[in-house]
């Protein structure tokens, strides 16, 4: 109907380079989020933000000494939520669809409720021990 409406020729459709057109396939701007946390020398929590595509380089997005806060699930969760929201003004909404972080008690529960906020827009959980 579409060729009706605007006088395209019906020819187009036959031609090969049109056809190809309909298996292209988009480049993925989805990014998985990997946050890690560690113990410097000084004793200091730090925490490091990844953002990961495995067709693109890794953006090392910022890492945060935390020693003055207690690593509750709830500190965690809006800890990642106010840094993927921090990718995503740049980046484009949606586009953090994975969450990987340490096999900790807090993070398990950190990513259910990141998943209930982000409402199914993060939909894996990945423990760093998933990846070895």
């Amino acid at each position: 109907m579409e060729f009706i409406a605007t006088s395209i020729a019906f020819r187009v459709i036959d031609d090969p380079y049109f056809r190809t057109m309909f298996d292209y396939e988009l480049p993925s701007r989805q990014l998985a989020f990997v946050t890690d946390g560690w113990s410097n020398i000084n004793g200091d929590s730090i925490i490091n933000f990844v953002f990961v595509n495995p067709k693109k380089p890794l953006i090392f997005w910022k890492s945060n000494n935390t020693k003055a806060e207690v690593h509750t699930y709830r500190f965690i969760v809006d800890t990642i939520l106010s840094t993927i929201i921090e990718l995503e003004a740049i980046v484009g909404v949606g586009t953090v669809t994975a969450v990987i972080t340490a096999n900790a008690a807090n993070m398990g529960k950190a990513w259910r409720l990141i998943s209930k906020e982000r409402c199914g827009e993060v939909d894996e959980r990945f423990s760093d021990s998933d990846l070895v």
